[in-house]
Formats: C-alpha cells, structure tokens, sequence
C-alpha cells in the first residue's frame, strides 16, 4: 500500500524515480494507492503528482504489477479525467458501498479486541444504534470504516482519563 508521498518526490526530478521504485517493488504482486485522487490535487501549481501518474500508467497496460487505485467516488473521476489515457487503461472498476452502521461496529468491535480490549458489557447493536442516532449517511459516507477507527480513539481515550482519575484519586 502506498499513498501520495510514497510516490511524489518534494524536487524536480525526484518524482519518477521514487515513483519508479515503489511501483517495481511490487512487481509480481500489487501497487496499491490509496487515496489516489491526491496525485491530482485540485490545486495543483508546481505540484509533481502527476508526474507519478505518468509512471505508474507505463505499467498499467502490461498488468505487472496489479494496480489498484482507491478513493472517494467523486474524487477518483476527477481524477481519472486528469490524464486522457488513464481511464482507458483501467480495465475494471469497482464502486464499493459504505458500511452499514452494524458493520462499523463489527470493525470496532474488531479493532478493540486486536489491540488488546474486550467490550463484552455493551450489548450487541449498542454502537450501530449509537451511529444512527447521533450521525447521519452523508457524515459516515464522508468517513465509512475511518468512523470505526474514530470510535475506538475517542473509547480509549475517555478510558485513559477514567484511569488517569481513578489513580488520582487512590
């Protein structure tokens, strides 16, 4: 995985070159952007994103490595329109649906128990209705399973103080 500043260089003449060298670090297996629309940033001036955009098309025809380009829906088509032959040389497309609200706390839940927390005392829905009363679809599609990840630092974070105030006061 790799995102902007895995590939564009802060120099003139450095952008291919670390472009270059992620892409064939992943030859035989996948390149893959997240967060691709920020090689074309909306305000572009000096920037040197697509000159990354520009290598990585070198090696989309040939299909080594796989390349997968991830983002917002929106976003990646003003991307794709940046470079007339980009679109073209994607031969597939997938439009994936934001996670329901149970899914995010199935991610949270997951989350939790693989950095060590259980939440055994909330009951099972607990946080998915918690999401559908104080969040809306527009706020969530904004975020989708980043709302998980935001959920488990703010957990953590009121449990730091419980704990921080439960020693103070011992």
């Amino acid at each position: 995985e790799v995102q902007r500043d895995g590939l564009v260089g802060l120099y003139v003449g450095h952008t291919a070159p670390k472009a270059r060298t992620k892409i064939n670090q992943a030859k035989g297996g996948v390149l893959f952007v997240d967060e691709a629309y920020r090689l074309t940033p909306i305000q572009s001036g000096s920037d040197f994103g697509q000159e990354a955009v520009d290598e990585i098309m070198k090696d989309l025809s040939e299909g080594d490595p796989v390349v997968m380009l991830a983002g917002y829906a929106d976003d990646m088509d003003r991307f794709l329109e940046s470079n007339q032959g980009l679109q073209r040389r994607i031969r597939h497309e997938f439009n994936l649906k934001d996670y329901s609200t149970s899914e995010i706390e199935t991610i949270f839940f997951q989350k939790a128990k693989s950095k060590g927390f259980f939440c055994s005392e909330l009951p099972e829905g607990f946080i998915g209705r918690l999401l559908d009363k104080h969040t809306d679809k527009a706020w969530r599609s904004k975020r989708n399973g980043g709302v998980a990840d935001l959920l488990f630092s703010m957990a953590k974070e009121q449990l730091d103080i419980s704990v921080s105030l439960d020693g103070k006061d011992a």
